[in-house]
């Protein structure tokens, strides 16, 4: 009777293991189906935060990132506001005025390789990418780097300038690639995510890298 016992109880541990980690795995899939591309993970990794007046060479920054909204100042050395730009949920504004942004999304990549969470107990949905594009046309670098820290928040801030620079007078046109994924194990939910910049289509700077989690 007692090894009978033994039986039951370990086929019903395996039972709840497989369940779990099936659990886990549509857990990834209605999460993929239900938020944008890299909304997640920007709440994940960079909510909340406040950097305030970093010095960018001739103008400072303050960027506030709160509830999925992202808000950023840019502004002169004695204080001035030079720009205002928000990320509000997608819909982005530059002084007041809305910005026309392009999304490009390709939801299925299996090519890529994972470069953070290596462990297999992680159940790993498919790599997606997605591609924001706007006009840099006439703007001034501090105006572009304004736009590039609202949509981009979880890049540092001294990247944004590097790439703020490189584009202004030279390109029209600027894209984000943005490579993500998402998983999960019996503890936490987890994502990785690449992005790069581009001028017209050629490259400009990246991969910037970065992974996190949070329990489930």
């Amino acid at each position: 009777m007692e090894k009978y016992r033994r039986i039951v109880l370990k086929e019903s541990k395996s039972i709840m293991k497989r369940t779990k980690k099936i659990i886990s795995l549509l857990l990834v899939v209605c999460l993929m189906s239900l938020i944008p591309i890299n909304g997640y993970a920007s709440d994940l990794s960079s909510s909340n935060q406040v950097f305030t007046d970093d010095v960018l060479g001739d103008f400072t920054v303050e960027r506030i990132i709160e509830n999925g909204k992202v808000t950023v100042y840019a502004k002169s050395l004695d204080g001035t506001i030079l720009h205002t730009a928000i990320n509000d949920n997608g819909n982005l504004f530059l002084d007041g005025e809305i910005i026309n942004t392009q999304i490009v999304s390709s939801p299925y990549i299996n090519e890529k390789l994972s470069f953070g969470y290596i462990p297999l107990s992680i159940n790993w949905g498919q790599w997606q990418y997605s591609e924001l594009e706007f006009d840099s046309d006439g703007m001034t670098t501090a105006a572009i780097f304004a736009i590039l820290s609202a949509l981009s928040p979880w890049v540092s801030l001294s990247a944004l300038i590097d790439v703020a620079s490189a584009i202004v007078g030279n390109y029209d046109n600027v894209q984000i690639g943005i490579w993500i994924r998402y998983g999960s194990d019996d503890t936490y939910f987890y994502y990785e995510r690449d992005t790069i910049f581009y001028g017209d289509g050629s490259y400009l700077y990246g991969p910037v890298r970065d992974s996190g989690r949070e329990f489930l």
